[in-house]
């Protein structure tokens, strides 16, 4: 994406939609991978079977 980005973007808007690109996937890979670390150390595992079977606090739920 910051390939295309990079080339077929005017001059103007190019360097801010690539930082605006980059923020945005560093944010939300952040927050997934905090999840997942939420849910490995809840549950010790990260299988759909093993998180569907246990009951996290609602809380919990919301959080993630």
């Amino acid at each position: 994406m910051l390939f295309f980005i990079g080339i077929l973007g005017l001059h103007e808007r190019k360097i801010k939609a690539i930082y605006m690109f980059y923020v945005y996937t560093l944010l939300g890979s952040f927050f997934m991978l905090l999840g997942i670390i939420i849910i490995i150390f809840e549950i010790g595992n990260t299988g759909v079977l093993s998180i569907s079977n246990y009951n996290l606090p609602f809380n919990k739920q919301l959080f993630l």
